[in-house]
């Protein structure tokens, strides 16, 4: 996944098998900056997703270890990232083995929604300015 930063590109990914979050900042010749980029240690990322509000650009990840959504908030500078909201079993909102995430902007609110696998159900969560993520829809699918 990548951000746009003031002609530079910040491109996100979730290491497989260990589900690290590493960004890489480029120069805007499409090379990788040196020094430019990071790693957050997550237990077990799963997905990620892009969100843009009028406070600023955030990255989604889905943990499957902690079973939380989390926001970051992107560093207009340099593509640093910096956790901004958590919401999920740490929180009170359960689900279970998030596997999917997406996030969509509809009459100017912005919203994530997180699939999780092992408890068959969908999760909704408004993402505000501040990238503060608030719980609005549990489905659970029962049949």
């Amino acid at each position: 996944m990548s951000v746009s930063i003031d002609g530079r590109t910040a491109d996100y990914v979730a290491e497989a098998g260990r589900g690290d979050l590493h960004w890489s900042l480029s120069n805007g010749a499409g090379q990788v900056q040196s020094g430019g980029g990071g790693r957050i240690d997550l237990n077990r990322a799963q997905d990620l997703a892009r969100v843009d509000t009028p406070g600023g650009t955030y990255v989604m990840a889905t943990d499957a270890e902690t079973q939380d959504v989390i926001s970051f908030a992107v560093d207009s500078a340099d593509g640093g990232l910096t956790e901004a909201g958590r919401l999920g079993a740490s929180t009170g909102l359960w689900f279970t083995d998030p596997t999917a995430l997406e996030t969509v902007t509809a009459f100017g609110t912005s919203f994530a929604f997180v699939a999780g696998a092992g408890t068959h159900s969908i999760s909704v969560a408004q993402v505000t300015a501040d990238g503060t993520l608030i719980a609005t829809d549990h489905l659970i699918e029962n049949r």
